[in-house]
């Protein structure tokens, strides 16, 4: 397989992760907004709030991984 097949593998599966973990913040940050009280109560907001930070790491470094895809891939159509 030639390397220009590998980045769109891989560019695919970082879009596929970052499309993954954006849902799942919006749905935290929803969960948080909506339930708040009850989340309190049964003490897991912490937790919600914890995993939500978590997701938005996660995008960050998908959109990072995203960025070196096309910028590896930049450098590679210079090189022609």
């Amino acid at each position: 397989m030639n390397q220009d097949n590998i980045s769109k593998l891989w560019r695919l599966r970082f879009e596929k992760v970052l499309k993954l973990e954006e849902d799942s913040f919006d749905y935290y940050q929803t969960l948080i907004k909506e339930k708040t009280r009850l989340l309190e109560r049964s003490d897991l907001l912490d937790l919600i709030e914890e995993i939500s930070r978590d997701e938005a790491k996660h995008i960050r470094i998908a959109k990072e991984l995203l960025r070196l895809i096309a910028d590896e891939k930049e450098k590679g159509g210079q090189k022609n």
